[in-house]
């Protein structure tokens, strides 16, 4: 009875080797190098595959978003719907993306990529849906955490995920659209590179004008030669005159 004992331990061990628990699982961006994986309003995490061995299939599994100014402070809400996206400005905390346990099956293959990317959702007015994945509105930085929800209520968290910061966009006001100020000194050069270009091109055009037009004088100078050169002849029989006779 001792060995079969034992034997049954080492089994239910080598089970929760094959897979982890939600209070042990930290949640992180995605280690997969994809296109956007953070960007101004949108952040990638890894799911958390295999890490549900003390969650029932009937819970439901939500992701917690927080500003990292106010994750401290979090307190469990006595329903999901308490802490809607569209009230996020005024809680500093929101819950998303509500699924089944089942959406989270353990990969069958390490090459396999399995992410959930956080503000995906371009428009959360409806507030009938308030577990709306929608865009973040500032760089944070946050921090996000899972939560198992049982059909009674009880709830069950997985721990923080480390500070995650989005891209910084610019501000549109610190944008110069105005031409760059430029110096008298710049302005000058400018202005006499401008004028010699301006007699360069004249003195090109003025050397082309008088090098066909002289071309055109000898041309007319040379037919008037020609024309003088020809030169006409009148022949004439020669006669004897008869000498006169004495």
């Amino acid at each position: 009875m001792a060995f079969t004992a034992t034997v049954l331990m080492l089994i239910a061990g080598s089970f929760h080797v094959d897979g982890g628990t939600l209070a042990d699982y930290t949640p992180h961006i995605t280690h997969w190098d994809l296109e956007g994986k953070i960007t101004t309003t949108t952040f990638v995490l890894e799911q958390p595959r295999c890490n549900f061995t003390d969650i029932g299939e009937d819970d439901r599994i939500w992701l917690l978003v927080a500003r990292s100014s106010a994750y401290e402070k979090f307190t469990l809400p006595e329903a999901p719907q308490n802490l809607s996206y569209q009230e996020f400005s005024k809680n500093s905390y929101y819950m998303t993306m509500d699924t089944s346990v089942l959406s989270y099956p353990c990969a069958t293959s390490p090459q396999e990529i399995t992410v959930l990317r956080v503000g995906n959702e371009t428009s959360c007015i409806n507030t009938s849906k308030p577990d709306c994945n929608g865009p973040l509105p500032d760089p944070g930085p946050y921090r996000v955490r899972f939560i198992a929800i049982r059909p009674n209520g009880t709830m069950f968290p997985s721990q923080w995920s480390d500070e995650i910061r989005l891209i910084q966009g610019r501000d549109y006001t610190t944008i110069k659209t105005k031409p760059r100020w430029r110096s008298r000194g710049m302005i000058a050069i400018t202005s006499i590179l401008s004028i010699l270009f301006a007699i360069l091109l004249a003195s090109f055009i003025a050397a082309l004008i008088y090098k066909y037009s002289d071309i055109c004088g000898k041309a007319d100078i040379m037919s008037v030669r020609d024309t003088a050169t020809v030169t006409r002849y009148t022949t004439h029989h020669m006669y004897d005159h008869p000498t006169s006779k004495s």
